[in-house]
């Protein structure tokens, strides 16, 4: 089975993306925060950056303060009552005299900077888990601190340190007690305060009443913002309101008193998960644009001048919320996998659909990149679907067969590694299909294939990466090995890894003549499935001996179908049971081979194989090895002269270096001419 890599070589800074969406799609490029970076979780809340320049950091388990080098933490401590009193931390906010307060699911903890720890202030006395939670904090523009609770929108008194509770005016002038959750804060364009209820939907602050006054929405759109939970909410300057909650992204029009649904992505009727339909994350950037965080839905941006949204992100299983802008300008965007940081002025990558005529289903990958020399501000693409040109000069995309005719044959065929040298001979890898030469002048081609049991052929057809190296020789990168290509004798050398490592040449020479001229000591072979033979043997005279074994073997199962040798009493001489001694037969790379030499004294032996219920001589369900009478194990006589000949060739055999790993994915060669290269593990 085949590990999909992609190599992505950067010749040219040019991204291509492919995807079929209703929205306009865009590309961001951010950077990430995340506990690898020393936070002390990755579930972001909240951001903000308080007057120092340092950004507070709320997460599902601590607080954190970054100065954009280093993160201290700060932690719920059950012995010392001037810690935070909970971990599990929703919101952080900096007011008008530059103090932290953060909400928590134990109540509001507010920063002491010069000791370094925090006062916690409650309005419940019950010892009940979670009695004193608390979400959004806001300061209107009177300097009074609002906390939303699990039991109304509560005013919080900085001098008494007590929280005041207001009732509710409904639409029908009848008086309500505020409970359930308190939702957000914010204050319109005309400065009149709003606050979203899990309860009664729209709510406005009459600072003479002294209470809450249910908004009366148009279509009985309250009774719709009634059934939900809110993260946040934005006011532009349309005297518009814009509120994120479980059941999607909702715009409210002031001036017309008109409720509108505006979720950008479709919602399910059944959910199955608090985030499936949830909008988390809302800000307006300096463009009047309203960044929207998703809870599995992505990120996206809505467009005010062109009224329409943008898809940024996709994704299915990162939640966004928590947005802030620092004073640089610099966007923040929390999330439940870290805190990313987003750049407006940094230019974003242009994205070229290729394969507008492609059918939807097909693969619209691009694989590699490289530069032409001999077409100027042209670069090749190769990709899923074909070789391609792109021209830098007017950002056209092309086949490469409308220029270069005799390329029609690559038409549809995935490409996985191309690049043109120098002497105007272009080279593409394949999967599948192998190795393509084109001389671009003479338009004289070759295309190399693996071919079993030979020696000078590419090891695999699936190409991943080609390189010349100064000496102008071509390496080349295939899944199951590296080759390198001799151009005088227009052939292939294998740089060997483990399976597909095999003896000297020499040593398989004599072994093989040794079969063919002469009468082994003992023999079994032609194994059949299911076998566990066993053939004794006697010798008059100490004898050195060359004994070999054919058989089954992966890494995963070790060896499966080898023999070995016992002594008279049933002691294991010399065994082919270990994968890892192991040496590739030929054919498919589970035939494994191995040598041995041994030094026998005079007496009874038993020679032994065994076999499991496939891939055998009765039925291979791979390429076979090349001379299947090997299949088994078999014993032969030396001479003095012979042993030290084949234990000379023997020694280079199983102290040749080779690599690790066979499936190698990427080659390169550096200013030195060393060449480097990247296997799947």
């Amino acid at each position: 089975m085949y590990r999909s890599k992609n190599v992505l070589l950067n010749i040219y800074m040019l991204v291509l993306m492919f995807s079929s969406l209703v929205l306009t799609q865009t590309n961001i490029t951010t950077e990430t925060l995340s506990i690898r970076d020393g936070l002390s979780n990755n579930f972001i809340r909240s951001v903000v950056q308080d007057q120092y320049g340092y950004l507070w950091i709320a997460t599902y388990d601590g607080l954190n303060i970054y100065d954009g080098y280093n993160i201290t933490v700060f932690k719920h401590n059950p012995e010392d009552s001037t810690s935070l009193p909970s971990n599990d931390l929703f919101h952080v906010f900096e007011d008008k005299e530059g103090t932290i307060w953060v909400s928590t699911v134990e109540g509001l903890a507010k920063y002491n900077r010069e000791k370094k720890s925090f006062a916690t202030y409650r309005y419940s006395n019950t010892n009940q888990d979670a009695a004193n939670n608390m979400t959004n904090i806001y300061e209107d523009s009177r300097n009074n601190l609002w906390v939303a609770t699990q039991d109304g929108n509560r005013q919080f008194d900085r001098r008494t340190k007590e929280f005041k509770k207001f009732d509710v005016m409904m639409t029908d002038n009848s008086v309500a007690n505020y409970v359930n959750w308190g939702g957000c804060t914010i204050e319109s364009k005309n400065g009149d305060l709003y606050n979203i209820s899990q309860s009664f939907g729209l709510l406005k602050f009459d600072y003479d009443a002294e209470l809450f006054v249910q908004v009366p929405l148009k279509e009985n759109f309250n009774e719709r913002l009634g059934t939900s939970r809110y993260f946040t909410m934005v006011a532009d300057s349309s005297n518009n309101l814009w509120i994120a909650g479980i059941t999607g992204l909702y715009k409210i029009d002031l001036n017309n008193d008109i409720g509108y649904d505006l979720t950008p992505f479709k919602k399910k009727s059944q959910v199955s998960i608090f985030w499936d339909n949830a909008v988390s994350g809302l800000i307006m950037d300096k463009n009047k644009n309203i960044w929207v965080g998703t809870g599995r839905n992505g990120l996206y941006l809505y467009n005010s001048k062109q009224n329409k949204f943008e898809k940024l992100i996709a994704s299915s299983t990162i939640a966004y919320m928590g947005f802030f802008i620092d004073s640089s300008g610099l966007l923040w965007l929390g999330s439940t996998r870290g805190l990313l940081k987003y750049d407006f002025d940094r230019k974003p990558f242009e994205i070229y659909n290729i394969f507008a005529e492609i059918e939807e289903n097909s693969s619209k990958a691009i694989y590699s990149f490289a530069n032409s020399p001999s077409l100027r501000n042209n670069v090749w693409l190769g990709s899923a679907q074909g070789l391609y040109f792109f021209n830098t000069d007017d950002n056209s995309v092309s086949l490469a067969s409308d220029k270069y005719r005799w390329l029609s044959e690559l038409n549809g065929i995935d490409v996985r590694s191309v690049v043109e040298f120098d002497d105007n001979t272009l080279w593409i890898g394949t999967a599948n299909q192998g190795l393509y030469s084109y001389n671009l002048k003479s338009g004289r081609k070759n295309n190399y294939r693996h071919k079993f049991y030979s020696s000078n052929t590419l090891e695999n057809d699936f190409i991943h990466s080609i390189v010349n190296d100064k000496n102008g020789n071509v390496w080349v990168a295939t899944h199951s090995g590296l080759n390198l290509f001799r151009k005088n004798s227009n052939d292939f050398i294998l740089i060997p890894s483990f399976i597909n490592n095999k003896y000297e040449p020499g040593l398989l020479k004599e072994l093989k003549e040794f079969r063919s001229e002469r009468k082994p000591i003992s023999s079994i072979i032609n194994v059949g499935d299911y076998a566990d033979l066993s053939k004794e043997f006697v010798l008059r005279e100490d004898s050195k001996v060359l004994i070999y074994s054919m058989g089954e073997g992966l890494a995963a199962w070790n060896m499966v179908d080898f023999g070995w040798l016992e002594s008279k009493e049933g002691d294991t001489l010399w065994s082919a049971g270990e994968y890892s001694e192991s040496f590739f037969a030929s054919g498919g790379y589970k035939n494994r081979m191995k040598i041995g030499l041994l030094d026998l004294k005079v007496g009874r032996y038993k020679l032994r194989y065994k076999s499991d219920d496939s891939h055998s001589v009765e039925s291979y369900n791979v390429i076979p090895p090349q001379d299947s009478t090997f299949w088994g194990t078999q014993l032969f006589s030396l001479s003095d002269e012979e042993y030290i000949l084949l234990s000379e060739l023997l020694t280079k055999s199983v102290t040749s270096t080779y690599l690790e790993n066979e499936d190698i994915t990427s080659i390169f060669v550096d200013s030195k001419n060393n060449l480097w290269a990247g296997t799947d593990n």
